[in-house]
């Protein structure tokens, strides 16, 4: 299991935990790049489709796939980011310069 230990908070050693430290390090990464592109929103709306079923997917792997519900709400994720991935993709968000469409 992903332990980062980076700070103390109530979650820590737990994958629900662990799925924190994860999106912490996420957003200073993006807001690190974003600076060093100039690209302000253009990083955080790459990452939307991806960042939410890698923290599901974390957890429900450290869970061993032994929750229901956890799977369940796993699955539905990785849908959601899937369609939300390809049609960020298709409109060109991904392609250097691309931003969300709306």
């Amino acid at each position: 299991m992903l332990g980062l230990n980076l700070f103390s908070h109530p979650l820590a050693g737990q994958p629900y935990g662990s799925a924190l430290e994860l999106c912490v390090v996420l957003v200073a990464l993006v807001c690190v790049v974003s600076l060093a592109t100039g690209e302000s929103c253009v990083w955080l709306d790459r990452l939307w489709s991806l960042c939410p079923p890698g923290y599901c997917l974390l957890v429900a792997v450290a869970g061993g796939f032994d929750v229901a519900r956890v799977n369940l709400m796993t699955a539905l994720v990785l849908l959601w980011g899937a369609r939300l991935t390809y049609n960020f993709a298709r409109k060109g968000g991904f392609r250097r310069g691309g931003a969300d469409y709306r």
